[in-house]
C-alpha cells in the first residue's frame, strides 16, 4: 500500500511540475578538449526544484553535488537560479563520453553532448637512435613510433631538413578502445654519401599542431676497402721492393694478413718490405684487411726483371704484366683495345713461350677528315674522308642541296672508294667547279650494323692573280733578264790600254837590235813585226 502511494505521489509531482512548466534554458553541447584541460557542461533548469542528476554513457553519477566516488567531478552553480552545471577538473581520455543532465521528478532529459576528449601524441621513437649503424649498399628500414594519441598522430620524414614522401604509415585502434598507434617505416638503401646524414620523424595531430620529432645519425659501416701497392712497381731480381695495403673503412681496421702465392707471411701492419726473386712474378703478395663488418683481400704481382738460359747467350726478360692468370680481363672495351696481344707462359730460369691474340673491336664507323678543301672556279676538286669501320660499312653516301651519292658518277660528281691500311678512303670528285659549290656544304656518312657516323665538308677557292697583273709580272721579269745580260757582257770586256808619249820598243826574236819607231809611224807598221815574230816562233817550234 504505501509503494502504491508512493507511485502516486511521485506522477502527482510529476503532473504538478509539468503544470507549472520546468524547461532547460541551458543544455549541454559537443566539446572538444584536450586532455589535462577542465571543461564545464551546463544545465539550467526553470520552474523545477526537485533532484537533478548527469550521466555519462547511461551511467548516473548520482544526485550529490559533490559526487561522491567521482573526484574529479562536481556539479556546481547556483541551485536557486537551476544552475546544475558538471565540471571536470584535468580531463581525461576516460572522460571521453556522452553526457546527459536529467531532472528526474519532471521526467526532463537534456539533449546528449559528445566530450571528445584529444590526446596529444607522446614523443617519437626511432630504434637505434640517436646513432644508427647501417650497413653500406643493404636496405635498412628506418621506424619512426607514435605510441599512444587521440586521433592517431601523423608521421613525416625529413633527410637534412628536405621532406622524404616515401615513407610507409600504419595505426593501430589500443586495447582501450579510444587511443591509436602509428608508425611509418622509410626504406633506404645507405650510400658513402650518407654518412653523418640526419633522418628525423615529425608527429602531430589535432591535439597538437606543432608537433614533436626525434632525430638519428646514421654510421654507414663497410668493409676495408683496400689499395695494394708497390714501390718500385718493376725491379730486377734481387731488389728490394715495399707493398703497402692502405685500406678505408667504418669501423677502423682491426687486423692485416699478408700472403705470398696463398701462403700466409709472418708479417702485422700494413707494409711489407722483401727483396724479391723472380718466384714474385708469378706468386702474387695479398694483404688481407678485416674489421667488425667485414674483409676485403687484394694482390698484386711484382714486374721482376729475370735473366734466363735461352737458345744462345743469356737474354734479359722484360715483361708489362696485364694478368697474372690464364685469362686477361678487359672492362669497357674501346677501339683503342684493338690490336696484337701476348700471352706468355713463363718457367723460371728455364725459358718462356707465347701466343698471339690479335683482338678487333666492333663498333660504328669512325670518320675523320679535314674541314676545307682548295680548289680553283672551274677546276677540278676532290674531297675524300676516311673512315675507320670494324666491320667494314656496309654504304658510304655522299649527300649535298638535295643531292646524295654512294656510288659512280651524276652530272659534274663523281665518287671513288679505296681500301687503305688506314680504313676505307671515299673520295668526292668535282669535275669543273662552278661558283655555287664553293657555298655548299657537303656530308659524308658511314653506316654499319654498329651505327653511323658522319662529318661535313666544303670548298674553297684558291685565289687567283688577274690576267694583267701576270702579262705585267711577266714583261717586269724579262726585262730584268736583259738588263742582267747586258751588265754581264759590258763587265767581260777588256779595255784597250793607251798609248803612251814614250818610244814603243819591237823586239825582234831573231837577235837583232831593236829598231826604234816613232808615235807618228802607222798602226799596220808596229803590227807587221809582231806578226813576224810570231812565225818566227813557230818556226823555231
Amino acid at each position: 500500500m504505501k509503494n502504491l502511494w508512493l507511485v502516486l505521489c511521485i506522477h502527482v509531482g510529476l503532473l504538478l511540475g509539468k503544470s507549472f512548466g520546468a524547461h532547460f534554458s541551458q543544455q549541454p553541447s559537443d566539446k572538444v578538449i584536450v586532455a589535462g584541460k577542465s571543461v564545464t557542461l551546463p544545465c539550467v533548469v526553470i520552474g523545477y526544484r526537485g533532484v537533478v542528476q548527469w550521466t555519462m554513457d547511461g551511467l548516473a553519477l548520482g544526485a550529490e553535488r559533490d559526487l561522491p566516488g567521482w573526484s574529479r567531478y562536481s556539479v556546481v552553480g547556483e541551485p536557486s537560479l537551476g544552475e546544475h552545471n558538471l565540471h571536470i577538473e584535468g580531463v581525461e581520455l576516460s572522460d571521453d563520453a556522452i553526457y546527459e543532465c536529467q531532472a528526474t521528478q519532471a521526467a526532463l532529459r537534456s539533449q546528449r553532448a559528445r566530450l571528445t576528449v584529444l590526446l596529444p601524441p607522446g614523443d617519437p621513437m626511432i630504434p637505434g637512435s640517436p646513432v644508427a649503424n647501417v650497413l653500406l649498399d643493404v636496405p635498412y628500414n628506418l621506424t619512426c613510433l607514435a605510441p599512444i594519441a587521440k586521433p592517431a598522430a601523423e608521421i613525416t620524414w625529413f633527410r637534412d631538413g628536405k621532406k622524404l614522401d616515401s615513407a610507409i604509415y600504419t595505426k593501430e585502434l589500443l586495447s582501450d578502445g579510444k587511443s591509436e598507434g602509428s608508425a611509418s617505416s622509410l626504406l633506404i638503401t645507405p650510400s658513402l654519401a650518407d654518412t653523418g646524414s640526419s633522418y628525423t620523424c615529425h608527429v602531430r595531430n589535432e591535439a597538437l599542431p606543432e608537433g614533436r620529432e626525434k632525430s638519428v645519425t646514421l654510421s654507414v659501416q663497410y668493409p676495408p676497402k683496400v689499395t695494394l701497392s708497390v714501390e718500385p712497381p718493376t725491379i730486377t731480381e734481387g731488389g728490394s721492393v715495399t707493398f703497402l695495403c692502405s685500406a678505408v673503412s667504418n669501423p677502423e681496421v682491426s687486423r692485416y694478413r699478408w700472403a705470398k702465392g696463398g701462403v700466409p707471411l709472418a708479417v702485422s701492419g700494413d707494409k711489407y718490405t722483401v727483396e724479391v726473386d723472380h718466384t714474385f712474378f708469378t706468386a702474387p703478395v695479398s694483404c688481407e684487411v678485416s674489421n667488425s663488418v667485414g674483409a676485403s683481400n687484394v694482390s698484386t704481382a711484382v714486374n721482376v726483371f729475370v735473366a734466363y738460359l735461352a737458345p744462345g747467350p743469356y737474354h734479359l726478360y722484360l715483361s708489362t704484366v696485364l694478368s697474372n692468370g690464364n685469362t686477361l680481363l678487359l672492362t669497357k672495351v674501346t677501339r683503342e683495345d684493338a690490336g696484337v696481344y701476348v700471352c706468355k707462359a713463363i718457367v723460371p730460369r728455364m725459358g718462356t713461350t707465347e701466343k698471339e691474340v690479335t683482338l678487333m673491336v666492333r663498333g660504328p664507323p669512325v670518320i675523320t677528315s679535314e674541314a676545307h678543301y682548295e680548289s680553283i672556279l672551274g677546276g677540278k676538286a676532290r674531297m675524300e674522308c676516311v673512315i675507320e669501320s670494324t666491320p667494314a660499312p656496309d654504304r658510304i653516301v655522299w649527300a649535298w642541296d638535295k643531292q646524295s651519292l654512294e656510288e659512280g658518277s651524276w652530272g659534274r660528281f663523281s665518287v671513288e672508294t679505296q681500301v687503305t691500311e688506314v680504313g676505307v678512303v671515299s673520295y668526292l670528285v668535282i669535275d669543273g667547279t662552278e661558283q655555287s659549290d664553293f657555298y655548299t656544304e657537303f656530308n659524308c656518312s658511314a653506316i654499319n650494323q654498329y651505327g653511323e657516323d658522319s662529318v661535313i665538308v666544303s670548298l674553297r677557292q684558291q685565289a687567283t692573280l688577274p690576267l694583267t697583273f701576270l702579262l705585267i709580272a711577266v714583261g717586269l721579269g724579262t726585262l730584268c733578264i736583259f738588263v742582267l745580260v747586258i751588265t754581264s757582257i759590258l763587265c767581260c770586256r777588256r779595255p784597250k790600254k793607251a798609248v803612251k808619249d814614250s818610244q814603243i820598243l819591237a823586239v825582234d826574236v831573231s837577235g837583232s837590235e831593236p829598231s826604234v819607231r816613232h808615235p807618228s809611224d802607222s798602226e799596220e807598221d808596229l803590227k807587221e813585226p809582231l806578226v813576224r815574230t810570231k812565225k818566227k816562233t813557230r818556226g823555231m817550234r
